[in-house]
């Protein structure tokens, strides 16, 4: 797998597909920074404190993350992004390029190239964000130069929302590669939405164990943020090791 993942990742960093995933990691936080321009009294993207509370750039930093993954956007493009690294390449006969290779490694190597690229995404959306921060956001009135939380909680609560995220990540770049593998753009693309909605409700209705960031809410509620971790981390395990199998199971059958 080793040998091969530097060419495998070459291509997939070179699709238009990347290029749009990537793309989202810089248009919100500049969206963000446009919003600090707009004239005085509007309320788009403005937040509000209560006295004399200021975000710090973590805050701010998850908030804008948050409403970025809330969107869906950059689930969508992901979703598509590995639908195009897996089916795309094999009704295209591109796969057929590694036909001497062992299927096992072109599938790992595929699927860490598109971890590496989750990373990457999330990496680029702190840099931007730091720079939007520092060079105009820690001015306004609601916000502070502070970086870390002052509060633990707080502190703990982002640091585990932003791991956990990156968590929910890999989880849906297996989902997408097992549905498109076994079905069609449509139906992987449906299962974005899905898999968006369904989350969202199971955190909503307690049952936050069951999704690998449903449980940011309980660190506040006291739970130690080790606990918390851990569980997400073994509700991902859990995922990932039943949609690995299943992906790699027909991936190994498939004509390329």
């Amino acid at each position: 797998m080793f040998t091969i993942f530097k060419p495998v990742f070459e291509s997939v960093w070179k699709r238009k597909e990347t290029k749009i995933y990537l793309s989202f990691a810089i248009i919100f936080p500049l969206v963000f920074l446009a919003s600090t321009f707009l004239p005085e009294g509007s309320n788009f993207m403005v937040p509000t404190v209560e006295g004399d509370y200021r975000f710090t750039f973590l805050n701010m930093f998850m908030i804008i993350l948050m409403a970025a993954l809330d969107l869906t956007l950059p689930v969508l493009a992901l979703f598509y992004l590995t639908y195009t690294v897996f089916r795309g390449e094999v009704d295209s006969h591109t796969l057929f390029l590694y036909k001497d290779i062992k299927r096992r490694d072109v599938f790992w190597a595929k699927l860490a190239s598109l971890l590496l690229i989750t990373i990457i995404f999330f990496g680029l959306f702190f840099l931007v964000m730091l720079g939007v921060y520092y060079g105009r956001v820690g001015y306004m009135p609601y916000a502070s130069l502070t970086f870390w939380d002052k509060i633990p909680e707080d502190g703990l609560h982002n640091l585990y929302a932003f791991i956990t995220y990156i968590f929910d990540g890999l989880v849906s770049i297996l989902l997408a590669t097992c549905l498109s593998l076994y079905a069609g753009l449509g139906k992987t693309m449906t299962a974005a939405f899905t898999y968006e909605i369904g989350t969202a409700l199971l955190s909503i209705f307690g049952l936050g164990i069951l999704v690998p960031n449903g449980l940011s809410n309980n660190i506040f509620e006291g739970m130690p943020f080790v606990t918390a971790l851990g569980l997400s981390s073994l509700i991902t395990l859990i995922y990932s090791s039943i949609l690995i199998f299943l992906s790699l199971k027909f991936f190994k059958k498939i004509e390329f």
